[in-house]
């Protein structure tokens, strides 16, 4: 399923709620996914975390639609990411939706946005606020 530009955009600016209020816990090996709903009622989104076992502040977070269509995807800490014109991207960077492409296209991180990418916890919480979370739920990180 491939989405216009125009509705991507939509939906990623969008305001959002989670569909219950449960904390979101990161620690070695978190991997959760959550509803998400457009404060509308219209839409439903879902939100998936990533954090890594060994390097900690590798965090992959996603924002998608219809199940499949990454709308974002916030990549902390990772690998290089080459995208589809042959350009690479070091460090954190930021996927985006782009038609024709889905999430292939990423750029680097906006340091006015993502200040801290080596918090999980910042880094999460100002990823919401991106994605248009309205209430945004206690975060915690838990140490095992």
């Amino acid at each position: 399923m491939d989405l216009v530009q125009l509705l991507a955009d939509e939906l990623l600016a969008m305001e959002k709620e989670f569909t219950t209020p449960d904390p979101l816990s990161l620690y070695s090996g978190a991997k959760f996914i959550r509803d998400m709903m457009s404060t509308n009622g219209q839409e439903l989104f879902l939100l998936d975390f990533y954090q890594g076992t060994v390097r900690l502040n590798k965090i992959t977070s996603n924002h998608r639609y219809a199940r499949t269509i990454i709308l974002a995807r916030l990549d902390l800490n990772g690998s290089p990411h080459m995208n589809p014109d042959g350009q690479v991207v070091y460090g954190s960077h930021l996927h985006l939706y782009r038609e024709g492409y889905g999430d292939k296209w990423a750029s680097p991180v906006d340091a006015t946005v993502f200040t801290d990418p080596a918090d999980p916890v910042l880094s999460l919480r100002q990823f919401l606020r991106f994605l248009n979370v309205r209430t945004i739920p206690v975060i915690q990180a838990l140490l095992i």
